[in-house]
């Protein structure tokens, strides 16, 4: 078998199926051009086409085979028909060509870009992820520093003292005081039905001894407010610990009762017992008043001029007890009138709101009063027996007071006076220190 030149392509036909003969030159050439133009369909030609007869081929010589096979054999050009033909195959190649590598290069370019769209995506959800941790760390150290900020402030009170009021002209205070009272009783007295008038009279007459008596001892009272006054300053303006304890122990004419002032309740009223303690403002003093009745029992002290008046030069405001009032609300199911100050309680006196001060009280027993009074501390259980030592003494009618017309003493001074000798702080437990910001 013949080989085609280079850059050609052979095709092999077998010389069965040629005709070999001169009437079938045309036939032959047709059978040719028919098969080029398969193979150049086919995209198998890329090259110029030439047809090679079988070597056994007899028809040698002058037949259009034999011509077209030296021409291949010389490597010359076939006729423009079929070198047309084999350049529209070329270009069809061509164009298919580059149309699949333009196909190839636009997925490449699509692969590429959904492999950058996928590269966006986890970028920003990674950022996202990670704004949203920030966030998330952020907002808890702020809500973790808000609880501590206010477990903090939970732990102190804010206190602000202010001075005590002048003392009134008592002698003036009283007497308008009768005079009003007087006036009051000729206008009700009209209006009493008769068979009330006896009993509202009494009390009238009541009311008006002891006015009587007060404005006999009003002299009294004012040289011992002029002369047994103690004044000591107030505490410093400021946050006070609402934490643990202050031990004390009062020395009493009675016995030693242990008193311990807890902050949880009165941070302010207890900074003001410790300040008047450490001042010695309540040594050698008396107890001047006692209250025995079918609410309770109390000892109330404080007061170096032993008046009921007397007060350190400052006013502490009140820290009521809600601790009792909600216990008590929660009993009857409403608001309080009056709340249990048990047996033991130390509690602030006052005049009124706002007006506590140096004097206090004791509840020998528990005792119904109303839920205005601020409790600075507790006594000693241990200590009970003294309580129940000073209710036994009794009551007598205290300076400035009137007898009841029944005889009974309940409001007074005790029988037996229980003087206080000292009261001192002896140390304090569990009290929460300013942190250093």
């Amino acid at each position: 078998m013949r080989k085609a030149p280079a850059g050609k392509v052979a095709i092999l036909i077998p010389t069965s199926f040629l005709h070999n003969n001169k009437q079938s030159t045309s036939l032959n050439m047709a059978i040719l051009r028919l098969c080029g133009s398969l193979l150049m369909s086919t995209s198998v030609v890329k090259g110029r086409l030439v047809a090679v007869y079988d070597k056994n081929n007899s028809g040698a010589g002058d037949n259009p085979e034999d011509k077209l096979n030296s021409m291949v054999e010389a490597g010359e050009n076939v006729s423009p028909a079929d070198d047309a033909a084999a350049k529209a195959a070329q270009r069809r190649i061509a164009a298919r060509e580059r149309l699949e590598a333009k196909i190839a290069e636009d997925n490449e370019a699509e692969r590429k870009h959904r492999r950058n769209v996928a590269l966006i995506i986890t970028s920003i959800v990674v950022i996202i992820a990670v704004i949203v941790t920030i966030v998330l760390v952020v907002n808890k150290k702020k809500d973790d520093k808000a609880r501590e900020d206010a477990i903090e402030a939970a732990k102190w009170s804010s206190c602000h003292w202010v001075h005590s009021s002048e003392t009134p002209d008592l002698l003036k205070q009283l007497t308008d005081a009768k005079k009003q009272t007087e006036e009051q009783w000729e206008q009700q007295k009209l209006q009493i039905p008769q068979a009330q008038l006896g009993e509202a009279e009494k009390q009238y007459n009541e009311r008006m001894a002891s006015i009587d008596a007060q404005i006999a001892y009003a002299p009294t009272a004012m040289e011992l407010l002029k002369n047994q006054t103690r004044t000591v300053d107030a505490p410093l303006n400021g946050t006070y610990p609402r934490t643990g304890k202050a031990i004390t122990i009062l020395k009493t004419s009675a016995g030693d009762i242990r008193i311990n002032l807890i902050h949880r309740h009165a941070a302010c009223n207890d900074a003001a017992f410790e300040k008047l303690i450490e001042a010695k403002y309540f040594n050698n003093t008396s107890c001047h008043r006692m209250f025995n009745s079918e609410q309770g029992s109390v000892l109330q002290c404080g007061d170096p001029t032993g008046t009921g008046m007397g007060d350190p030069g400052f006013y502490t405001p009140d820290e009521l007890p809600e601790y009792l009032i909600n216990a008590a609300g929660a009993e009857y199911g409403m608001q309080a009138q009056q709340i249990t100050y048990p047996k033991g309680t130390v509690a602030v006196a006052n005049s009124g709101p706002n007006t506590g001060s140096g004097q206090f009280f004791i509840a020998l027993t528990d005792t119904q009063l109303a839920p205005s009074y601020t409790v600075i501390g507790v006594v000693d259980p241990a200590d009970f027996s003294i309580l129940d030592k000073v209710k036994g003494y009794g009551i007598v009618l205290a300076p400035g007071t009137a007898a009841p017309s029944d005889g009974k003493i309940t409001d007074g001074a005790p029988a037996t006076p229980v003087d206080i000798k000292t009261w001192t702080l002896v140390k304090t437990v569990g009290v929460e220190q300013h942190k250093a910001k």
